[in-house]
């Protein structure tokens, strides 16, 4: 890779310590009729932010960190001779997927590398972090996609239109989208941004380009939305929240908790391991668990990241670090491209970086899965078909999004954009409520304190995406099917 940053950076030294418009479409029948022109207007479609050569300093000095640091460890590695190979996939409560004495080993060393960068956030030096780049301004919402997905981006983006929301939106991806793609999302005033040239590695891949999209994104304020998230009404009213406006940063929880290891779930073990006081974070971050926070016993999620990136540009640059391992698995410490290490993706990454430098912040508190009853045996079971998430307190505590149709049978299934198949919802967090993304049993007492009739907004949602996610793939030229994948494999 040729690197732009490094003659400058040799001289830092680490411390030893769219769819086509859809004519005609009118959705469900209390919806009114979309009209392209309907949608485009009041609609900002070039936000005039930096171009990739303002963007250029700040990419420079994450290639150059990352130079650095490859050069840093690679001389310490060569004290150790136990590095994992490819075929190691091991997993341990206190380091996740990284192999224990692996963990161990490179633990002094991690320490090093997020107090240099903190150090380097915080100081006027010449080798300082770069501040927020000219041009930076706005609120604006951001999402990564690559082909498979757009046709759930724009189906989603023609539902947040219907609703009201005129504030820009930015698709990044790797240069995966071909030009066609990226001017039918024109048509939709979406800007389609790349990637490429601006990744602190050539080599980062799937979870890992979430972050770098909202860094180099030029909105001062985001909210970032994964691909599969679809919006119930106009989740832009959540800039003017108060718990935004108090904290800066509000984030959504995970299914799980570290209690629910006790009551027998092996998906709170393995997603929410970060979680348990035994994990390698607590020492990594010098973070003293504590099993009454909340923020400290849930995990966290990136389905939705709201965030004021003036306020918080140390703590995501902290984040982005997470998301810089090289791809090599003797180089693995937090994760890689589609790979869980120590950490479960880049789901955890805002949540550690907040906690690591003790910034507030605000994690909504529901969360939960929606789908239907069904009988297995004769024996009430909760078939999930996806995710439900629910906005703060000042909203009303009313649904913002779902993520539908997730996994073959379970989330990414069509059969789930059926209103009969998301009646339901059930609670991540009620006392004994043990979530689960298969079918589940349930007792009486689950019935009583877990399940509940899904929100109003799930139906009309449902039915409304079912149109437009068929029409969305046939106007990209592909096929629903190969959106909704089998189960089990990889994003």
């Amino acid at each position: 890779m040729q690197l732009r940053g490094q003659a400058r950076a040799t001289g830092w030294i680490l411390p030893v310590i769219c769819l086509v418009p859809l004519r005609g479409w009118a959705g469900s029948s209390h919806r009114a009729r979309l009209a392209p022109e309907g949608i485009r207007e009041g609609v900002r479609s070039d936000p005039g932010g930096p171009d990739h050569q303002q963007l250029g300093p700040l990419a420079d000095w994450w290639q150059g960190l990352c130079y650095l640091w490859d050069q840093y460890l690679g001389e310490q590695l060569q004290g150790f001779s136990e590095q994992p190979g490819d075929d190691d996939l091991s997993w341990n409560p206190r380091c996740g997927h990284v192999p224990l004495r692996f963990c161990e080993w490179q633990l002094p060393h991690r320490q090093i590398q997020w107090r240099q960068l903190n150090l380097l956030a915080h100081t006027s030096q010449e080798n300082a972090l770069p501040g927020i780049p000219e041009g930076m301004r706005g609120r604006g919402l951001v999402t990564t996609v690559y082909s498979r997905r757009l046709p759930m981006v724009l189906a989603n983006i023609a539902r947040l239109r219907a609703n009201g929301c005129k504030l820009p939106i930015q698709v990044w991806h790797d240069d995966e989208l071909p030009v066609e793609e990226c001017t039918t999302l024109g048509l939709w005033s979406v800007e389609c941004r790349s990637l490429r040239n601006l990744l602190p590695r050539e080599s980062m891949r799937g979870y890992q380009l979430s972050l770098p999209s909202i860094v180099f994104s030029e909105f001062e304020q985001i909210l970032f939305f994964s691909s599969d998230v679809f919006f119930a009404g106009n989740i832009c009213d959540m800039f003017d929240s108060p718990e935004f406006e108090e904290y800066g940063y509000v984030l959504w929880p995970e299914l799980w908790e570290s209690g629910m290891v006790e009551l027998g779930s092996e998906e709170a073990r393995y997603y929410a391991d970060s979680t348990h006081p035994e994990h390698v974070f607590w020492d990594l971050f010098n973070v003293l668990h504590n099993s009454s926070n909340p923020q400290h016993r849930r995990a966290t999620d990136t389905q939705l990241v709201l965030l004021d990136k003036r306020r918080h540009w140390d703590v995501l640059n902290l984040a982005l670090l997470f998301c810089t391992d090289p791809p090599e698995k003797s180089r693995q410490f937090y994760f890689r491209g589609h790979s869980y290490g120590a950490m479960n993706a880049e789901k955890d990454s805002h949540k550690w970086a907040l906690l690591a430098l003790n910034r507030p912040f605000y994690l909504v508190e529901r969360g939960g899965t929606v789908g239907s009853l069904e009988f297995v045996a004769d024996l009430p079971h909760f078939s999930p078909c996806g995710l439900v998430i629910y906005g703060p307190p000042s909203y009303g505590g009313q649904l913002l999004a779902a993520a539908i149709g997730k996994e073959d049978g379970l989330y990414r299934g069509l059969a789930c954009f059926d209103e009969a198949r998301v009646a339901l919802t059930y609670s991540a967090f009620g006392e004994h409520c043990v979530p689960r993304t298969v079918p589940h049993a349930l007792n009486a007492a689950d019935l009583d304190a877990c399940a509940s009739k899904a929100p109003a907004e799930v139906a009309p949602m449902v039915e409304d995406l079912e149109y437009l996610l068929y029409h969305a793939a046939e106007s990209l030229g592909t096929r629903l099917s190969s959106v909704f994948k089998p189960r089990f494999e990889c994003s």
